[in-house]
């Protein structure tokens, strides 16, 4: 064996892991030992970042502190790190490392070590003075946090929980979190970041497309942090000025993941430059991952409530949506009369569609004629589902003209041709109306089952007069 192979061989089963990466921290030589620790293959980490195998606080410890050391002294000695294997355990790890400038370009060598057991000797070791000195205040934070985010019933009252607990954590000068909005209309523009707690110099919405750290955070899925107002002018650019502006010379931004998916962003601004320990990213995770169980109960809430009130075929009001909105409407106002029209809405041959088509196909008619009615009332008109073939509308604000002027047009949408298997089928509306005008006091002298009623009463009246009509019945 020649003294090159044996070298290569030295290196590929040397009892530690041994790593080289370019100045940027992308591997360049990789032996088998660290293979083996990482789980990976040598196609997986061979071109990738080595930061990409550690857990999130040695991440942003591998940037913050290691790879700083590194540049200014050239070599640093047992850190310890958490490397993240595939199926999401941790590895702990020592690491050695030095800049190698004999080659052609500095080069990174890293001597990687396990030290599962020495780490576990020195927490247990260690374990009585953590506890006296942080174990009780981050028990407190969250245990307080615990609470309000109980309360919590909205996003923005879980943003405000969020962040109130992080300031406590980290005793950071601004501190605002973001929840990912929907995407553009069109699926052409990149989707917003929709601040639900910020301080006055927040962004009310931020492009995730934007050049700022809470959008690059989403982006990546991964911390970002900045120690000092250099680096943010380095990493930044123009952007940089804006959080000078706003007396931000470092920060901390964490990613806010729910399952696989970047949901939002918790960012941390310091007034002064500030290196980021990996135990108060510790403590933020462990509000996060608090924030996002809750995030899921307030979805889960605000489902079962829409659910309530909405038809599970149509996905228009319901019934008892309805009975809130009357009350609502019916209420005292003020001294001006006020007029209020209800379109009792009935199809007319729906019965035989339902029997040619089957119930499936009698669904897909109802769909239909949900988003026909929907286009053809007025902005802020209410159409609710009642059950059946039974839909009824809600015009605030109208006359004798504009009511029926939406009764036209509802019966004209109904009566176009139906498409699918249901074309050729002919489809008509009876309708009926009550229009209350109101009263002089501004108190109502009719009750929402009596309009009802009345609509009710009329829509029958147009039957009886051949259908495909309206009948119009003023209280």
């Amino acid at each position: 064996m020649s003294n090159t192979d044996a070298w290569r061989e030295l290196f590929l089963r040397a009892p530690c892991g041994l790593v080289s990466t370019d100045s940027s921290g992308t591997v360049t030589a990789v032996n088998d030992t660290f293979l083996q620790m990482a789980a990976a293959s040598r196609d997986d980490v061979l071109g990738d970042y080595l930061m990409r195998r550690l857990a999130n606080g040695s991440k942003l410890f591998f940037e913050t502190r290691l790879m700083p050391e590194l540049r200014s002294q050239g070599r640093v000695q047992e850190v310890a790190l958490d490397l993240l294997l595939p199926d999401r355990s941790i590895l702990s790890v020592f690491v050695n490392a030095v800049v190698d400038t004999a080659a052609d370009e500095p080069l990174i060598r890293f001597a990687i070590f396990d030290a599962t057991g020495r780490r576990n000797y020195e927490r247990e070791l260690l374990g009585a003075r953590r506890t006296a000195e942080s174990s009780e205040a981050r028990l407190r934070i969250l245990q307080r946090a615990a609470t309000q985010f109980a309360a919590a019933a909205t996003e923005k009252e879980l943003g405000s929980v969020l962040a109130e607990a992080a300031r406590s954590a980290t005793d950071a000068s601004q501190v605002s979190v973001y929840f990912v909005g929907d995407p553009g209309e069109g699926g052409g523009r990149p989707g917003e970041l929709v601040l639900a707690f910020g301080d006055r110099s927040s962004s009310e919405r931020l492009s995730l497309a934007d050049d700022a750290p809470e959008a690059e955070t989403v982006r990546l899925g991964t911390p970002l942090s900045c120690a000092s107002a250099s680096e943010i002018r380095e990493r930044f650019g123009a952007r940089a000025e804006a959080l000078r502006l706003a007396r931000i010379e470092a920060f901390m931004a964490l990613p806010i993941v729910d399952g696989s998916e970047v949901v939002g962003v918790l960012f941390c601004g310091f007034g002064r430059p500030r290196t980021i320990e990996p135990k108060t990213v510790d403590v933020l995770g462990s509000l996060i991952d608090q924030a996002v169980v809750v995030r899921q109960r307030i979805a889960l809430q605000q489902l079962m409530q829409f659910q309530s009130l909405h038809d599970a075929l149509t996905g228009l009001p319901n019934r008892l949506y309805l009975q809130g909105m009357l009350a609502r409407v019916l209420e005292p106002v003020d001294s001006r009369r006020r007029a209020i029209g209800l379109l009792f809405v009935d199809l007319d041959g729906f019965k035989a569609i339902n029997d040619a088509l089957g119930h499936r196909g009698g669904d897909l008619v109802l769909r239909e004629v949900s988003s026909r009615l929907t286009d053809a009332v007025r902005l802020g008109d209410t159409v609710v589902r009642l059950g059946g073939d039974e839909f009824l509308i809600v015009c605030d604000d109208v006359d004798a003209d504009s009511i029926v002027g939406v009764a036209l047009r509802v019966g004209e949408a109904i009566r176009s041709p139906l498409g699918g298997s249901a074309h050729g089928l002919p489809l008509s509306a009876s309708i009926g109306i009550s229009l209350y005008r109101g009263s002089d006091d501004g108190h109502a002298t009719a009750t929402a089952d009596v309009l009802i009623r009345l609509a009710d009463e009329a829509m029958y009246e147009s039957k009886r007069g051949g259908k495909d009509r309206h009948t119009l019945v003023v209280v």
